[in-house]
């Protein structure tokens, strides 16, 4: 029991070391916001780092504060209520750049997309029983990545991502200008970093 134990630790100890040497070692860091997530009324912050000649990893974070029209076909409520619906998505992410200069040049990538966010009516006549969103899905993405005075990332990307949101049922975001994010649909945008 004592020797299991010890080996469990020192295994543990091991792994440690090696995903610290292997994935943190020399390597170049980006911190990074999306610029044109802020017309969406989303702020997102990410970082990339790489880990090989071509391979990086990234994570961004969003945080979602929208003002949303949700429709209903119930009978006995509002067909229409205002909502803000606030939450946060998490995109973790692995790119494969096609030359083998650190994060620089033509990429693609693939991320995986989980997210969850609450409505809120904005008075108190409306209601929403099960108010929470969420989202499970992945995204594939092609983009280019240039490094300005070895300092500042500039990095333009185009897609599609493959969801399955979830609504606060019987209520569904309005589809009158844009349909509901909901199974496949164009992603893309321009992220500004700073490499160190």
């Amino acid at each position: 029991m004592y020797t299991n134990k010890i080996f469990r630790n020192l295994t543990s100890v091991i792994f440690f070391l090696f995903v610290h040497n292997n994935v943190f070692a020399q390597g170049k860091n980006i911190i990074k916001l999306n610029c044109t997530d802020f017309l969406l009324s989303r702020y997102s912050m990410g970082f990339e780092r790489n880990i090989a000649n071509s391979f990086a990893l990234a994570i961004d974070l969003d945080f979602i504060k929208q003002n949303k029209t949700l429709e209903s076909n119930h009978p006995f409520l509002y067909p229409l209520l205002m909502a803000t619906k606030k939450g946060f998505v998490i995109e973790p992410q692995l790119r494969f750049y096609l030359k083998s200069d650190e994060l620089e040049g033509f990429y693609t990538s693939f991320s995986g997309i989980f997210g969850y966010a609450e409505y809120k009516p904005y008075d108190s006549s409306g209601y929403i029983e099960n108010d929470d969103w969420s989202s499970i899905g992945a995204s594939l993405s092609l983009g280019y990545q240039i490094l300005i005075l070895k300092r500042i990332a500039l990095d333009i990307f185009f897609g599609c991502t493959l969801a399955d949101d979830n609504y606060p049922q019987p209520y569904y975001e309005s589809t009158v200008l844009v349909p509901a994010p909901d199974g496949i649909r164009p992603s893309g945008g321009m992220k500004l970093g700073f490499i160190f």
